[in-house]
Formats: C-alpha cells, sequence, structure tokens
C-alpha cells in the first residue's frame, strides 16, 4: 500500500480511490462512523480537499478556523481545504457522523454546470441545519452515495459525482433559505472565540500569550487552559499554524522570496520557518512552491 506525507509523518493511504499516483485526491472518499462517549480527535488538523459532515445521533463541537459550532443531529458541516479543524464529541451518548471528502475536480464539475460564483457558494464552509421535512431526502442522497461507493463497474464514479452534487445543491438551498442563528457560547468559549478570531486575523504581527490573555481579561494560565479545552490547540500551536497556512497560501499565489514570505507571516527568523513548514507540510518552502502544494496531505 502506498505510503503518503500527514503533517510531516507518513501515513498509509486509508480510503479507497482517494488518490492519483501523484498524491492528489482524484474524487472523493464516504465513511460512516459510530464515535464513543467523549471521544476527541487526536490533534486538530486541515488537509488539501473538502470535507462534508453530516450527525446523525449524538452531538458535538467543532472548531472551524476561528470559530466554534455546536452541531446537533441533523446538522450539516462543510469544511473548505487548508481550513483548521477539530471536533470534539460530547459526553453522554454515542455518536454516529458520515464524512464525505471530495477534491477541486468536482467542484470544476459545477462550474460547468451551474458557473463558477454559485459552485464556489456551494462549497464554501458552513453549518446548515436540516429540518424534518427533509431529513430523509438527505439520508437518501447519502445512502446512494455509499451505496455506489462500494460498486466498481464504469457508472459508479459517475453516479456519485451526480448524488454529491445534487445534495449540495439541496444544502446551499436550504442554507439560503434558513434564518441566522448565532451559536449559543457561553461567556467563557466567547471569550475564547473572540480571542481566536484576533489571531486568526492579526498572526503577522508580535502576539503573547500574555496580550491575548489580557484582551479578554483572564490570567494567562487561566487563559492557556482553556483555550486548550476549547479550541483543541495549544496557544503557540495554533499561532504556528494559522501562518504556516498563510505561508502555504502565499507560496502558491505570489513570487514573494521564502525569507519575505516568513516576515509577512510573523516569523522572526528565515531558519526557524523553513523548520517549521517541513515539519507541517513534509516539505520545504521551497519544494512546496515547486510542487503548487500537491505533495502533502496537509
Amino acid at each position: 500500500m502506498r505510503e503518503y506525507k500527514l503533517n510531516g509523518k507518513k501515513e498509509n493511504e486509508k480510503f479507497r480511490g482517494r488518490w492519483e499516483e501523484d498524491g492528489n485526491i482524484r474524487d472523493f472518499s464516504v465513511t460512516r462512523r459510530r464515535r464513543k462517549s467523549g471521544f476527541a480527535m487526536a490533534k486538530p488538523h486541515c488537509h488539501s480537499f473538502y470535507e462534508l459532515f453530516y450527525l446523525s445521533e449524538g452531538s458535538c463541537r467543532m472548531f472551524i478556523d476561528h470559530s466554534i459550532y455546536y452541531v446537533v443531529p441533523g446538522d450539516v458541516v462543510l469544511i473548505e481545504p487548508r481550513r483548521l479543524h477539530q471536533t470534539t464529541y460530547e459526553s453522554g451518548s454515542e455518536t454516529e457522523r458520515t464524512v464525505i471528502c471530495f477534491s477541486e475536480a468536482l467542484l470544476k464539475t459545477m462550474e460547468a454546470l451551474c458557473g463558477a460564483e454559485a459552485a464556489r457558494e456551494a462549497v464554501s464552509t458552513f453549518k446548515t441545519a436540516i429540518g424534518p421535512e427533509n431529513a430523509g431526502y438527505v439520508r437518501e442522497l447519502l445512502r446512494k452515495i455509499e451505496a455506489e461507493d462500494k460498486k466498481t463497474d464504469h457508472y459508479a464514479e459517475m453516479l456519485k459525482n451526480n448524488y454529491l452534487i445534487e445534495l449540495l445543491a439541496f444544502l446551499e438551498r436550504n442554507r439560503r433559505q434558513e434564518p441566522f442563528i448565532p451559536e449559543k457560547l457561553n461567556e467563557m468559549e466567547a471569550a475564547i472565540e473572540e480571542a481566536a478570531g484576533y489571531m486568526y486575523y492579526h498572526y503577522n504581527q508580535p502576539l503573547s500569550l500574555e496580550e491575548l490573555a489580557e484582551m479578554v481579561h483572564m490570567s494567562p494560565t487561566y487563559f492557556s487552559k482553556k483555550f486548550r479545552k476549547v479550541t483543541g490547540f495549544g496557544f503557540k500551536e495554533y499561532l504556528g499554524h494559522i501562518r504556516i497556512e498563510a505561508a502555504a497560501r502565499k507560496l502558491l499565489e505570489g513570487n514573494l522570496p521564502v525569507t519575505e514570505v516568513a516576515l509577512a507571516c510573523g516569523f522572526s527568523d528565515g531558519n526557524y520557518f523553513g523548520d517549521a513548514f517541513k515539519k507541517a507540510k513534509g516539505v520545504s518552502p521551497s519544494q512546496y512552491r515547486k510542487s503548487a502544494g500537491r505533495q502533502t496531505f496537509g
């Protein structure tokens, strides 16, 4: 079984049909899994494909980029590529979720059918609630996708793509029609989300634990503890991830020298930036730029 790098470590390919020979995602994978009460992902992460998450039982909390979401049965969450996220399953009951991972290739198919703007809107990061009147329709589409994923004839790929496009189109319509309801966060969670948002948009500035703790009126020790509990990240770990992802985008989108990219993303030392980038991405910044970001999972 071929191996690929995940956050600097080699991992076996886990999903049939996901990867091309050069390491790119070919189409998508679908998995349905039950989680025990209190389960948490081993570590927060990001990846190079889209992830569609449907919760059918139980409840969980998601931290995506800098925002906190509470997910209950019938909710669907879509996460764009390279969005930092962590899922923690609430204690008290088991959960069941279905996850579909798909690549930019599907987006290009959608663009040809409905235009680039509509296609992009349909795959932007979001959370939406599926009402009881539409729950059966969504579950049936998921069932069809799972069924086709197990088939190997000439029509399986086409039908999987068609059902997924239908699902994405429905979810976008549903999202436009439902009223916006802000997440019900307690005072501590709201403060942590505020701090994470500040870090997310000011990553290029010098930021300290003490500064952020003072901003949300907490002691540094208490803030550090609660930040990890709510987000799944340590303070420095989160800031490092944000800066690395910003650097990855700048490496692919422009021609700035690597040292200037490092400085623009809050790294004061070029050598440290190179080491941190390689640890996160599995390749050096220069190699990442040359490969257009295709060589790594993260």
